[in-house]
């Protein structure tokens, strides 16, 4: 009689235990069936779900003996190489360019046009208007130079070689910028092949805007080595969301902006420029979050993050729409030719 008594006294409790977690089950279920993702989730699930395009395999730098996927910390690719994949579609979509070499031998190059980019320097481009367009292209629709009458340069006031990261860069002509106390190249350094560091990967991408906003509150202080990062939009092939910013750095790393290759694999910038760079692409709302500025956002085409490049013209007016900043990180390993 106690015996059976145990039993049904085990089965109750085991009866309500289940009902309990079908209950918990199904409720959890009914929340996210009936939560709605917000429009930057919304877009990330999009960008995952494009089919890969582009090149699948890279021609690999001589020290590295295999094959390059495509989104690889092993992706190095020179000018040449990388603005080919910048085609129209893709220029007229986009209000700002940040053009960054890392390349880590310095060049004696004096011209001022787009082949004359220092190693471990950036420049940052602003066109005009929507109907303006960032560069001249030949009959074949290869990028040759800048449109220098329908692009500003970001300058930055300089005395001899020393920079005034205190003062307010300003967007100015092409030739406006040649004046011996302005600069276009903002020193930068980039990863270096050491430890667990790795040195920059090569491509053209936009801004992880998400990403951007969630960090705001560790990158946003003076203390932090990623000060007011801004994130690029790159997702590595076993789904890990790349990590690479463009972002400040502590004080002792300064004197090497420039000069050499220093970070893990971000961009390394001057803590003044980089709190000026995240508030142009940026504002903030009431309770703080980040907001990309209206002037530089706009609908346009998703590509996946996977990939190092933008889909070929043939596949790009296919892609799904968002609401983005309008702004490419493109980065590249040097020139085959440079001072053309």
């Amino acid at each position: 009689m106690k015996k059976n008594k145990r039993t049904a006294i085990s089965s109750l409790l085991c009866l309500t235990a289940l009902t309990s977690i079908l209950s918990l089950s199904a409720k959890a279920e009914f929340q996210q069936v009936n939560q709605s993702p917000s429009p930057q989730d919304l877009s990330s699930m999009i960008e995952s779900m494009i089919p890969s395009y582009g090149p699948t395999f890279g021609e690999p730098p001589s020290d590295i003996l295999m094959d390059v996927p495509v989104f690889s910390r092993q992706s190095f690719f020179k000018f040449e190489e990388v603005i080919g994949y910048l085609h129209s579609q893709v220029e007229a979509e986009t209000d700002v360019i940040y053009l960054i070499n890392t390349f880590d031998r310095a060049t004696s190059c004096r011209n001022r046009d787009l082949n004359s980019i220092p190693a471990q320097h950036m420049v940052v481009l602003k066109r005009n208007s929507e109907s303006d367009s960032f560069f001249e292209r030949d009959g074949r629709g290869k990028i040759i130079d800048f449109n220098r009458q329908g692009v500003q340069m970001l300058a930055l006031e300089r005395n001899g070689a020393t920079i005034n990261y205190k003062g307010n860069p300003e967007f100015l002509s092409v030739n406006d910028v040649s004046h011996s106390n302005l600069t276009e190249y903002v020193p930068i350094s980039s990863g270096i092949n050491s430890g667990k560091k790795i040195l920059t990967y090569s491509g053209i991408f936009r801004i992880n805007e998400r990403r951007t906003n969630d960090r705001r509150k560790s990158t946003n202080t003076i203390q932090d080595p990623m000060q007011y990062s801004v994130y690029i939009n790159g997702q590595y092939n076993d789904g890990r969301e790349a990590a690479l910013a463009l972002h400040g750095t502590s004080s002792n790393y300064w004197p090497l902006l420039g000069k050499q290759r220093a970070s893990s694999g971000c961009i390394r910038m001057h803590s003044d420029f980089s709190k000026w760079n995240q508030s142009f692409l940026f504002g903030k709302s009431f309770d703080g979050q980040l907001v990309p500025r209206d002037e530089l956002t706009g609908d346009i085409r998703l590509w996946n993050r996977v990939n190092l490049f933008p889909p070929a013209e043939s596949d790009f007016s296919s892609l799904p729409r968002g609401r983005k900043l309008k702004a490419l990180v493109v980065m590249f390993d040097g020139y085959k030719s440079q001072c053309l």
